[in-house]
């Protein structure tokens, strides 16, 4: 849906999240914070949020 409203309306989106995969999925560039200062801008390498394993997978994949 972000991604739709991106490209459909041609504005920035601001995401914070810690999930870097849907970073890698809807991001063009991404900048680090830590400790709340900022730390390095990146340009990301788009990854297809369909062919990405589901969350579950992914938690399971850790676990087990």
């Amino acid at each position: 849906m972000l991604l739709d409203a991106r490209e459909k309306f041609g504005t920035t989106i601001v995401v914070i999240s810690h999930d870097l995969d849907v970073v890698k999925a809807i991001c063009d560039r991404a900048l680090l914070l830590e400790k709340g200062r900022m730390r390095e801008l990146f340009a990301v390498k788009k990854t297809d949020l369909r062919a990405m394993p589901s969350y579950h997978e992914q938690v399971k994949r850790e676990l087990m």
